[in-house]
C-alpha cells in the first residue's frame, strides 16, 4: 500500500474521532485517535522502507495533518456550541488559531532563515494532550494548556525570527572576543570569537583531545573566528586563526 494513501486513511479515522469529540464520547475519541495516529506514525516509516519517499510526500503528509487537527477542534467547538458553552466554544476557537500560527510561522520563517523549530508546543504535543483530555475527560482543562503553550510558541517564533534575520545572538548565548590571552578585548580591537550557550556543543564525540582544544573548561566553545566588536554589539569577522577545511 503506497505511504501517500496510509496517510490519508489516518486523515479520514481522525474525523471519526471528531465526530465523537462533538458529540461528547470522548473515550471513544482517544480510542479512535491512537488508531489514526498509529497510520501517521507508520507511513514515513513505509515511504522510507520502500523507497517511495518524495517531496509531494512530505507536502501531503504536512498538509493533511493541518486538516486532521482542524477536524478535531472543529469537533469540540460544535460540542461547546451544541451545549452552550459560550466561553469554551471561545477558548477551543483560539486553541485551533494558535495551533495553525504555530506551523504557519515556523513554515514562513524557514522561507527567510535556515531553521525555525524553537518552542514546545508542536502537532505530536498537541495529538498527546488531545488523547490525555479525552481519556480524562478533562478536555476543557487541556484545550486552557494547549492555547497557552501554543501562544507562547509562536511568540518564540517571531522572536526567533527576528533575532535570526538581524543577525543578533540566540536566547541564553553568550559571545565574547578574547585575545590569545584568554582576557578580553575591547571594542574594534580583533578577538576570537567565544560562544557559550545550550546549543553550543559539548564536545567531539569521542575524541577528548580535539575537545579540549575547542572547549574550554568553562564550557566556552573557541570557534577560531577573528572578530571586531563595534558599539551596536555586533560582531564583524575579520579573519581565522585556525585551519577550516572547506
Amino acid at each position: 500500500i503506497h505511504p501517500n494513501v496510509l496517510t490519508l486513511i489516518g486523515v479520514l479515522i481522525n474525523v471519526v474521532a471528531a465526530c465523537a469529540l462533538g458529540v461528547n464520547s470522548f473515550r471513544v475519541a482517544g480510542v479512535i485517535m491512537i488508531v489514526a495516529n498509529i497510520f501517521d506514525f507508520i507511513d514515513g516509516k513505509v515511504a522510507h522502507i520502500t523507497g517511495k519517499q518524495s517531496q509531494f510526500g512530505a507536502f501531503w503528509d504536512s498538509t493533511l495533518d493541518r486538516f486532521s487537527d482542524l477536524a478535531l477542534f472543529t469537533g469540540l467547538i460544535w460540542l461547546y456550541s451544541s451545549l452552550g458553552r459560550e466561553g469554551y466554544v471561545l477558548v477551543a476557537t483560539c486553541a485551533l488559531i494558535f495551533s495553525i500560527m504555530t506551523s504557519y510561522a515556523r513554515a514562513r520563517a524557514e522561507s527567510l532563515i535556515d531553521k525555525c523549530k524553537v518552542g514546545f508546543m508542536e502537532r505530536p504535543e498537541r495529538i498527546v494532550l488531545f488523547m490525555i483530555g479525552a481519556f480524562t475527560d478533562r478536555m476543557a482543562g487541556v484545550l486552557w494548556v494547549i492555547l497557552t503553550l501554543a501562544v507562547v510558541t509562536v511568540a518564540n517564533r517571531i522572536h526567533y525570527t527576528y533575532l535570526a534575520l538581524n543577525k543578533l545572538p540566540m536566547p541564553s548565548t553568550d559571545v565574547k572576543l578574547l585575545d590569545d590571552k584568554d582576557l578580553e578585548v575591547g571594542l574594534g580591537q580583533p578577538g576570537e570569537i567565544c560562544v557559550k550557550g545550550p546549543q553550543v556543543m559539548l564536545g567531539y564525540w569521542d575524541d577528548p583531545t580535539r575537545t579540549a582544544e575547542a572547549v574550554d573548561e568553562a564550557g566556552w566553545m573557541h570557534t577560531g573566528d577573528l572578530a571586531t566588536l563595534d558599539t551596536a554589539g555586533y560582531c564583524n569577522i575579520v579573519g581565522r586563526i585556525k585551519d577550516m577545511v572547506i
